[in-house]
């Protein structure tokens, strides 16, 4: 189903996965959707495929990830560490490897430079901090958003009952910073509310209705 904003209504439409691909698989993915390009894409598992749908020609498909992105082995396949991403407009795909020794603490970000020639780059390393000086949410040590070219949310931590921590990576200077957010009296729960999602909204310039 589609939802349309041109006349507010749903519609129903009739399209076909790409093979080999099970409608079951898509209910079994890791970490939340990404739009880019008008195209919806989700990473499924088992093994480690992007799903891309475009909204403009209503078509599934598939963008491989680069080979050396969150590579399939057995471990990957029971604990998928790669993370769907937008930064700068671009499509990335945010992997790290626990299992490692020498990387456990490392979170390689690969962008799709050119998503019609499918060229991957990869683009930052980010070396994490000790959870003594940057603590990290249920979302684990993953990049949620960009704010703008230069920075990267990552997933936010509970501090008090109605205080949360923000870490946020400065591509420039290589380096992190908290923000703390009061959750105040707009929220219905404020005490007990669970942040899973921290986004970046721009707003439109241009209304929907006139």
């Amino acid at each position: 189903m589609i939802f349309s904003f041109s006349n507010y209504s749903w519609r129903k439409i009739e399209v076909d996965l790409p093979l080999g691909i099970s409608a079951q698989r898509c209910f079994v993915r890791t970490g939340d959707s990404v739009c880019v390009n008008s195209t919806i894409h989700m990473m499924l598992q088992n093994p480690l495929q992007i799903l891309a749908f475009n909204l403009t020609i209503e078509t599934f498909y598939i963008v491989n990830k680069h080979p050396e992105a969150a590579p399939d082995t057995i471990l990957t396949s029971i604990y998928p560490y790669a993370k769907l991403v937008k930064i700068n407009g671009l499509l990335g795909v945010a992997c790290c490897n626990p299992f490692n020794v020498e990387e456990w603490n490392k979170v390689h970000i690969w962008m799709l430079q050119d998503y019609e020639k499918r060229v991957w780059v990869r683009g930052e390393t980010v070396t994490l901090p000790p959870q003594s000086q940057i603590q990290y949410g249920g979302g684990g040590p993953y990049p949620f958003d960009s704010i703008s070219m230069d920075e990267i949310i990552f997933s936010p931590t509970v501090l008090s009952e109605n205080l949360i921590s923000v870490p946020i990576y400065n591509m420039k200077t290589r380096c992190f910073k908290s923000i703390e957010l009061t959750l105040g009296h707009r929220f219905l729960s404020p005490k007990s509310v669970h942040v899973e999602q921290i986004k970046c909204y721009v707003e439109s310039l241009i209304p929907l209705q006139n």
